[in-house]
Parts: C-alpha cells; structure tokens; sequence
C-alpha cells in the first residue's frame, strides 16, 4: 500500500465514514446511502424475523451435523481438513407432511420459494467450504 498516495494523507477535505462509536456516519448515510434501502432492509429483517417463527411454530427446522472437508478426498484422509458444523434446516419430510392449510399458508405467504432456495442450497455448502481460501 502506498501510505503517501493522495487519498491516505490527512486532509482537512472529505468527510468521515465512520463515526467514533464504528458505525456509519450520519453524514455517509444521508450523502451516499438511499434511505430506501435502510426502510427495506428493516422491512426484510422483520419478514425474516415472521417467516422463522413460522417455521418453528410448524416444527420444519431440525439441526443437522455437517462435516465439511477441505477437498474431495474421501473423509479421514490424513490429507483432507474436515470441519464439523451444526446447521438448522428445513426438514423436506416434514415439509411433506404438512396438512394442506398450512402448506397453503405457506405458497399464499410467498415463503416456499424461500424454503425450496435454503434446500437446494444445502448441497453447496462443500462446494462453497472448497472454495474458500
């Protein structure tokens, strides 16, 4: 990094980004950020926030141990790194067996689509482990 570039040295120009407490500035949120997007983010914390308890008022979400392995060697390879993760998940079984009201409630709330991405992407957590540095 080049310390004595223009834009690192102290300048009375500009604004801070950060206030002293580490949050975003007020001056960076009222300049650069839309304030939209704080209302959707809000929004989108307290629709997540609905479509947990639902969830778990349906009794979907199970823990699953989850062993992922630095590469595709097969697992107690003394070669291969293996992490061990407890996921909660949307159990497909009991998905199934909900009663037609509440998978209703469910398709009219706009969640199955949320449920069917979490599903599919359970399959690339390794993928995803792999490609990490």
């Amino acid at each position: 990094m080049d310390l004595l570039c223009n834009g690192l040295q102290e300048s009375s120009e500009g604004m801070m980004a950060l206030d002293n407490k580490g949050r975003l500035s007020k001056e960076v949120l009222t300049e650069f950020i839309d304030p939209n997007v704080l209302k959707n983010m809000k929004k989108r914390f307290q629709d997540t926030h609905a479509f947990l308890k639902l969830v778990e008022k349906m009794k979907l979400l199970v823990t699953e141990e989850v062993i992922l392995s630095e590469n595709e060697e097969p697992a107690g390879d003394s070669k291969s790194q293996e992490v061990k993760l407890y996921i909660l998940r949307i159990d497909e079984q009991k998905l199934q067996s909900l009663d037609r009201g509440l998978l209703s409630e469910l398709y009219a709330s706009g969640y199955m689509k949320f449920i069917r991405a979490h599903i599919d992407s359970l399959a690339n957590f390794q993928k995803l482990f792999q490609a990490l540095p």
